[in-house]
């Protein structure tokens, strides 16, 4: 494997790269681990978790744990981004766990030298690596009044979930006698637990008047959208059917919005053109008019939903996978497979596998099998991945080549559930 593809499946948090470092020559690629380790790849860093494990299996198979501890040191308090900064503190708390003590002191020194302006990471990492005893060296720290800071109940519960409620409260007590910082921050945890006096009355809430819920989203009220969910889940086919008659007529692309991210969660139940013009025309974005009419055409099975799915692909848009989910045809699996092998773009693979994946699930049929090893190997959301090996099993064998590197994958559930399979099932 060369360096280049080296560094393309290490950012996809593949098993492959462990297999090369296990391969002599495991130097070579020592730099480009560390790049790794000090740079988060995460495709979306709210959904995914962290890598520090797979991360810090790398960094070891490369047979210079040290070189890169103290590299990564280094790195603490210099690099820009909260995700990078995250990462690295997350990876030297691996150390420290391993009893590595330049790691833990050096997770210490950087809070200690940040803590007036930069407290997004590190309170928690050094709570849950040492209970109550991190949390009294954070609560001495603590900047008050600091609406960015971890909020010092959410800490609290961190070491309570380590050493236990009693431990906890016991030794924020006796810190307190000794310490106006931890005295100050027990305070505050105890104001956000304490209960209330006088518990407000339970009000039984009144169903929701459409009309009401019609009027405040023509005035745009940003609340609007949610209560339009609300009201739909009690809502008739007739009142549904009302509904989709006034995204027809909204007034404003605002209105038409809170109409569409309705109907991403329920069958359009009236004739698709109107939506298919919408999803065909007007500004593209995440949620835009465009984009939320295509994601309510996923789940209509029509010859019109059909075309504009393969437009969209055509313009290299992955929203298009999905609208072939209920209108599949013979030789689109592997149209599917050649756009993943083509395409670059992180964020357009992560749509064309998403919607890949529902396509699966609507026809799981043995042509999906490239498909899906495909997107195994290209598409940058772990997740994505889970999804797909599980599928590759019910449509096909999982070869063994996957199995043998997906138990080093930056996926844990993908590890854990490789674990489970037998030889049945697994292909060569």
């Amino acid at each position: 494997m060369d360096r280049v593809e080296f560094a393309r499946v290490m950012g996809l948090g593949l098993g492959r790269a462990m297999l090369q470092l296990q391969a002599p020559g495991a130097a070579d690629y020592r730099d480009l681990v560390l790049d790794a380790c000090l740079h988060n790849q995460v495709y979306d860093r709210q959904v995914e978790g962290g890598r520090q494990q797979y991360l810090f299996d790398l960094v070891h198979a490369t047979g210079d744990p040290d070189w890169h501890r103290d590299r990564c040191i280094q790195a603490l308090n210099s690099v820009e981004d909260p995700g990078d900064r995250s990462q690295i503190a997350e990876l030297l708390a691996l150390y420290a766990r391993q009893g590595d003590a330049t790691a833990r002191q050096a997770l210490y020194d950087s809070y200690a030298a940040s803590a007036e302006w930069d407290i997004s990471y590190l309170p928690g990492t050094i709570v849950q690596l040492d209970g109550v005893d991190g949390l009294l060296f954070v609560a001495e720290l603590h900047p008050t009044g600091d609406e960015d800071a971890l909020e010092p109940w959410y800490l609290a519960d961190l070491a309570r979930d380590r050493d236990g409620p009693e431990v906890v409260a016991h030794q924020l007590q006796r810190g307190a006698s000794v310490s106006q910082h931890i005295a100050a921050f027990a305070a505050e945890v105890g104001e956000d637990e304490a209960p209330s006096s006088s518990p407000a009355p339970t009000v039984d809430a009144e169903p929701l008047d459409y009309d009401t819920v019609r009027q405040r989203i023509a005035a745009g009220d940003w609340q609007a959208s949610p209560l339009l969910m609300q009201w739909a889940r009690s809502a008739t086919p007739t009142e549904l059917e009302q509904a989709a008659a006034d995204l027809l007529l909204a007034p404003s692309p605002r209105a038409q919005r809170a109409y569409l991210r309705l109907f991403t969660r329920w069958a359009f139940p009236l004739d698709v053109g109107p939506l298919v013009d919408l999803a065909r025309h007007g500004p593209d974005g995440p949620q835009s008019v465009a984009s939320l009419a295509q994601a309510a055409l996923w789940r209509v099975a029509d010859a019109r939903v059909r075309t504009l799915g393969l437009e969209l692909l055509d313009r290299g848009n992955g929203r298009g996978a999905a609208m072939l989910s209920r209108n599949y045809q013979a030789g689109d699996y592997l149209r599917l497979e050649e756009l993943l092998r083509r395409w670059d773009d992180r964020h357009e693979l992560h749509a064309l596998g998403s919607g890949i994946l529902d396509v699966v699930e609507e026809t799981p049929i043995p042509e999906a099998a490239p498909a899906l090893l495909a997107l195994y190997d290209r598409v940058p959301c772990i997740n994505c991945r889970l999804r797909a090996v599980k599928l590759l099993q019910q449509v096909d064998t999982i070869p063994a080549w996957l199995v043998e590197e997906g138990r080093y994958d930056a996926n844990l559930d993908l590890r854990a559930w490789l674990e489970t399979l037998t030889g049945e099932g697994i292909g060569d």
